[in-house]
């Protein structure tokens, strides 16, 4: 449910120095399900700070032990307009089981990732750490997996600069870290039914597209989403079709 929520919010762009977006979130028979907020801001010396915090509600929120997420992204907008990251961070909270030998309770969890990009030689290092309790259990050090150009945050941001045109004519991949775990590969794609669909769902005009995370979202293989961009670049709608017993989960954008 999370992943859904966050990537709903993550198609924005940037037409303003700052944009904040609210987007609620519904899940067949379960109704309301989360919300999730994002603001982007670019000073004066085109230095950008990316903010985006995730909460689940109701049932949600009980079944994910009152999980939130916040993700970061910080860096720089260059001489082309392009989000060029230099720190991407993840935290993720929430109320978990430790067990210790025979003994078991419950703790507050937090995760914190934080990926620094080194571009000019392709290298990304990641620093985590877990805390239980404000206590820190667990820290260390490493390189990242793979290099992409982007975080997940950054990437979105700059859709307008990367794709060709927002009404896609040919598939476009993209990479990014946060996104699939294996090499941060996004493919975005064009729909040849976008008036079909637009008609199902009973959407407004927009920019259709289909986005391939690459990795596994409830009973969706691969993570397809069907996205509405507006003129501005920002997300009105998305849905994650056909989840097995429960239908459709969709998201609006209701700021």
């Amino acid at each position: 449910m999370r992943l859904i929520i966050i990537y709903f919010s993550l198609f924005t762009s940037l037409f303003a120095l700052d944009i904040t977006a609210k987007y609620s979130v519904e899940y067949g028979i379960f109704g309301h399900v989360g919300t999730t907020q994002t603001r982007t801001f670019v000073d004066s010396d085109n230095r950008y700070k990316v903010d985006l915090h995730v909460q689940t509600v109701g049932l949600a929120n009980f079944m994910s032990g009152g999980r939130e997420e916040w993700f970061l992204s910080i860096g720089a907008v260059n001489e082309k307009g392009i989000f060029v990251p230099e720190v991407f961070e993840k935290i993720v909270k929430q109320r978990v089981s430790s067990i210790n030998g025979f003994d078991s309770k419950w703790v507050d969890e937090k995760v914190t990732q934080r990926y620094t990009f080194a571009h000019d030689t392709k290298i990304v290092m990641l620093e985590e750490t877990k805390e239980h309790d404000g206590t820190v259990i667990h820290k260390a050090s490493k390189r990242a997996d793979y290099y992409a150009p982007y975080d997940i945050l950054s990437l979105f941001l700059n859709f307008p600069k990367l794709l060709p045109s927002l009404d896609l004519k040919e598939p476009v991949v993209l990479y990014a870290i946060g996104a699939n775990e294996t090499d941060g590969r996004v493919d975005v794609m064009p729909l040849p039914n976008a008036s079909a669909i637009k008609e199902q769902f009973a959407w407004a005009d927009g920019h259709m597209l289909k986005v391939i995370l690459n990795q596994e979202i409830f009973a969706s293989e691969r993570g397809e989403l069907i996205i509405n961009l507006g003129d501005d670049g920002l997300c009105k709608q998305g849905v994650l079709e056909d989840v097995i017993l429960f239908g459709d989960i969709r998201g609006n954008r209701v700021l």
